[in-house]
């Protein structure tokens, strides 16, 4: 095998019916160095064997089988498998365009970037291949090398970098300097948080190479319906958020980051009351009280 510039790693849960198509799109690059880790987490449909078999069918391609622990989990096993020098987290259910590595690629040696993001393309099954939004709207080609300007980014709702793992590759050194945690919700959203911690070079390219497939029945693709157990999980990425900005030295960033996390906290008092749900009420309200 050539020297592996980019592991693709593709956490899978019950993805029978769509698994093919994404495995496809990847081996379809115009790209050669590169790697595709297949994560199985505890599937209990075809997906094991489809991941088997396309083991077997391609030396690029290596299956990790594991209990079902979650996507988190299943992320951070393959990141520990991974040899290449970026890391593209892709979902089993999404796709990508042919050129995507080698833009992303080509992006990061150019800038020798830490981490490259690209547009976010949003397309329904059912409208054969419709465009139907453009997460970012990204117009011109953008470096910052400064955690505080992705975090401002972060609070004035610039959603240019895309706060989640995938639409972007991520060195792999840096990569591999955080964990994501066991949280159902927000945990892109917490690991990225803590990504641009590291004051990372960071890429942002006017570029639609990501594409992001509207399931109806897909597990990663649920509506976000406000919950105490959604809500709660918010408050760990809030508090990630604060300690963030902390270290920042900021006091702008860190007063926006205090408020956000009151922000969430207070939903969630408020949610657990109307759902009468006294566990997360009690185990909130002194914190509430911490930046009142």
């Amino acid at each position: 095998m050539k020297e592996i510039k980019i592991s693709a790693i593709v956490p899978i849960y019950n993805a029978e019916n769509y698994l093919d198509k994404c495995i496809c799109s990847i081996l379809d690059q115009d790209f050669s160095a590169y790697e595709i880790i297949l994560v199985d987490d505890g599937s209990t449909d075809l997906s094991s064997d489809i991941c088997d078999k396309w083991e077997q069918a391609d030396e690029r391609i290596r299956v990790i089988h594991q209990k079902n622990q979650g996507v988190s989990i299943a992320r951070m096993n393959g990141l520990s498998e991974a040899k290449g020098d970026y890391i593209a987290f892709i979902d089993a259910d999404d796709l990508v365009k042919r050129d995507y590595f080698s833009t992303l690629y080509a992006a990061a040696v150019k800038y020798r970037a830490d981490v490259v993001c690209c547009d976010v393309v949003e397309i329904d099954k059912n409208y054969n291949g419709v465009l139907l939004n453009s997460f970012h709207n990204v117009i011109n080609e953008r470096y910052v090398e400064d955690k505080r300007i992705l975090l401002r980014d972060y609070f004035e709702k610039k959603e240019f970098y895309g706060y989640v793992v995938w639409g972007k590759i991520i060195h792999r050194k840096l990569a591999q300097k955080e964990m994501f945690t066991s949280i159902k919700y927000g945990e892109d959203l917490q690991y990225m948080i803590k990504i641009f911690s590291h004051n990372p070079r960071l890429v942002l390219l006017p570029y639609s190479g990501y594409i992001y497939i509207r399931w109806e029945n897909s597990v990663t693709k649920r509506t976000a319906i406000l919950t105490p157990e959604k809500l709660f999980d918010e408050i760990y990425v809030a508090e990630t958020l604060i300690n963030v900005c902390y270290e920042c030295q900021d006091v702008n960033l860190y007063n926006l980051a205090k408020h956000r996390y009151a922000q969430v906290v207070w939903s969630t008092i408020t949610i657990c009351i109307k759902s009468n749900s006294k566990k997360f009420y009690s185990q909130h309200t002194n914190e509430m009280k911490m930046f009142a």
